[in-house]
């Protein structure tokens, strides 16, 4: 399994990642990556995508999003 961390978690394009992750059993959604200015830092990504929880909270520290991640996608 493939630890993933997603850089820009709470746009568009990063809504879509995370919903990708969260469905390919390859992969493992371990960061989600936001702007320190963004009302949902602190919640959990997939609620905050609509996809339900993920267990991986929206952060806004780069260095704890790729603490354990293997890739990174931006």
């Amino acid at each position: 399994m493939l630890n993933v961390s997603v850089l820009g978690a709470s746009g568009r394009m990063g809504r879509s990642l995370l919903e990708c992750i969260a469905e390919d059993k390859d992969l493992r959604l371990v960061g989600a990556l936001t702007e320190p200015s963004d009302p949902e830092v602190g919640k959990d990504a997939g609620i905050s995508a609509g996809l339900g929880s993920l267990g991986v909270s929206l952060l806004d520290n780069r260095t704890d999003v790729l603490e354990t991640a293997e890739v990174a996608i931006a």
